[in-house]
């Protein structure tokens, strides 16, 4: 007999909505903005940015991977004077107007929420901006509550992510389900860890199921053992 399924824990860029589109848009936004006081053209101003991206990418410090730190060298590089907070906020205006919903998420939470299941968003992303997303998506009501990089400490993959739900839950990893679009990143080490893991949007055979439309997760509610 399998553990009962008490909670799931989602992941939420790209996982729950498209982001990278979004904020492809939002960045572009800023680069144009910026282009107007210092006249070098956005498309450059833009690959200049994407490479110092780059360098800091694989860091695990939420500090250098926040687009305030990239956006302030860039200000600085340029002598552009201007608050990065204030260049920040025309990213962050832009990428919420952009944001958009994967199909069947609002109705699957419904469902899940109906059989009283815990539903929490863990995210690397940045506790503020992340509540805003879910905010504007009107998706708040769904989760009982969310883990960021702000309460770790670090970006994913870590550990203190799924400890720090299950402090709060007080219930057992294997009574948990993991939904994410990476499994590097969001199922590794809810695997190891005892969970079931379901891959969204690819397939990964180290994923327990592997789905590409968001309303097959009710579907593998069937397979899974759980007592209501």
């Amino acid at each position: 007999m399998g553990s009962m399924i008490k909670a799931f824990l989602f992941d939420a860029d790209n996982t729950l909505y498209e982001s990278k589109q979004a904020a492809k848009f939002a960045d572009l936004a800023v680069m144009e903005h910026l282009s107007q006081i210092c006249g070098i053209n956005k498309e450059e101003l833009f690959e200049e940015w994407r490479a110092l991206v780059n360098e800091v990418k694989t860091s695990k410090d939420p500090k250098l991977r926040h687009r305030k730190y990239s956006y302030s060298i860039l200000l600085k590089r340029h002598k552009i004077s201007k608050n990065v907070d204030e260049i920040y906020e025309i990213f962050l205006d832009e990428f919420l107007k952009n944001i958009r919903i994967f199909e069947g998420v609002k109705e699957t939470l419904e469902e899940l929420k109906k059989r009283n299941f815990k539903l929490i968003i863990v995210s690397e992303d940045f506790k503020e901006q992340l509540e805003k997303k879910i905010k504007v998506l009107g998706l708040e009501k769904f989760f009982d509550f969310f883990v960021t990089c702000d309460d770790v400490g670090s970006m994913k993959p870590d550990r203190k992510y799924y400890e720090i739900v299950r402090s709060k839950l007080k219930i057992p990893f294997d009574e948990m389900v993991a939904v994410g679009d990476s499994f590097e990143r969001d199922l590794e080490i809810p695997k190891i860890l005892g969970m079931r893991c379901i891959l969204v949007f690819g397939e990964d055979l180290r994923a327990d199921f592997s789905i590409n439309n968001f309303k097959e997760i009710l579907n593998i509610l069937e397979t899974l053992t759980f007592k209501q």
